[in-house]
């Protein structure tokens, strides 16, 4: 959190633009307060719990706040057009909305430029869209537990608190800025593109001030991108990797009849939650068909010849995953000490944490 907040204040040293994306299960966790935390500590923010998708557009052009938008859930239902200004400003080269602005009689064109920081909150049982999704760093809140205590959050006293640590921040990014655009930090392999381009910025910012936070940005972009415990969002690649462990684990050989019978007890044979439990048997031949396309989609064709014991039936072989299993399936596994992660409660060490803001100050 605290390395997304200092970015904010130098966010044009890079090309990328993560977004901050708050979760919480339900309402009451903490996501306004944490957001009013947010706006005393950004660079120029910004916070709106409703908006119009011109509104946005425009002030991100005109003024280049940090825009905090909170209750994004509200922001989704009143129109899918902020799914095209978030998909855009993710990327400074492709981060601008054509418009037509009236003249007259007659009609000019003119191009909005949308990169700025951006952050959203939202309950997460209505989830955001894969392509907004991958182009965030999701912070995830909870209830405090009735056994825990924590001080009273008082708008003017945190005012007055913050105030010193945002100049602080906005200084020690002016002064580093140069140092900032020509750093190049060493990515975890673990992480993919997409994932490796969210956190650039940040890895930057760590290794520049130093002291543990190299350590502890690369822990949580493990952590936090879902590399160590994964959480696939995407369906289509669930689906394949979930069909790979079934082959594998019947030999290297299954009946596409076979396949969705064990795509449908996964969830309950691990007594866990699982997609494909729903599926009804009334309706296999949709679903064989969506796993054929989905897997043909990833290069993998299923084979007419498969034979499993004396059955010789249509199906899939190992083999056939050797390309995808490379690309899709396969992580390089990046070790970490887990004396960097942070503590139960989800806080890092605080002689570390402080570190960021007195380096070079």
């Amino acid at each position: 959190m605290a390395l997304w907040i200092v970015r904010t204040h130098c966010f044009q040293a890079w090309d990328k633009n993560p977004y901050l994306l708050v979760t919480s299960p339900t309402k009451r966790c903490g996501k306004t307060t944490l957001f009013s935390l947010l706006k005393h500590l950004t660079c120029n923010s910004m916070m709106v719990s409703g908006a119009t998708p011109s509104f946005v557009q425009r002030v991100l052009n005109k003024s280049k706040p940090t825009l905090l938008m909170d209750e994004f859930d509200s922001f989704k239902q009143m129109s899918d057009k902020f799914g095209n200004i978030l998909n855009a400003a993710h990327n400074r080269e492709g981060a601008f909305i054509g418009i037509s602005i009236s003249q007259g009689s007659d009609w000019n064109p003119e191009l909005l430029d949308v990169y700025a920081p951006i952050a959203l909150a939202l309950i997460n049982t209505k989830p955001v869209q894969p392509t907004l999704q991958d182009r965030c760093i999701e912070i995830k809140l909870q209830r405090k537990a009735a056994n825990e205590t924590v001080k009273r959050y008082v708008v003017k006293e945190a005012t007055a608190l913050l105030k010193p640590i945002r100049l602080r921040a906005t200084r020690w990014a002016v002064n580093n800025m140069k140092d900032l655009e020509a750093y190049i930090p060493d990515i975890p392999k673990a992480l993919d593109d997409r994932q490796g381009d969210n956190w650039f910025p940040l890895l930057a910012i760590a290794d520049l001030a130093g002291g543990a936070l190299p350590d502890q940005a690369r822990a949580a972009a493990l952590l936090i991108a879902g590399t160590v415990v994964e959480e696939d969002r995407d369906l289509d690649l669930k689906l394949l990797k979930d069909a790979y462990k079934i082959v594998k684990a019947k030999g290297g050989r299954v009946h596409m009849g076979e396949l969705f019978s064990s795509l449908r007890n996964l969830g309950k044979d691990k007594d866990e939650d699982s997609p494909w439990t729903g599926w009804w048997i009334k309706d296999a031949f949709k679903h064989r068909q969506h796993i054929r396309t989905v897997l043909k989609g990833y290069g993998i064709e299923i084979s007419r010849n498969c034979k499993v014991g004396i059955d010789n039936k249509s199906g899939y072989k190992i083999e056939a995953f050797g390309d995808a299993y490379e690309r899709y399936i396969k992580t390089n596994g990046v070790e970490f000490s887990e004396s960097i992660l942070p503590d139960s409660t989800g806080i890092l060490p605080q002689n570390n944490s402080e570190t960021l803001m007195n380096k070079g100050l």
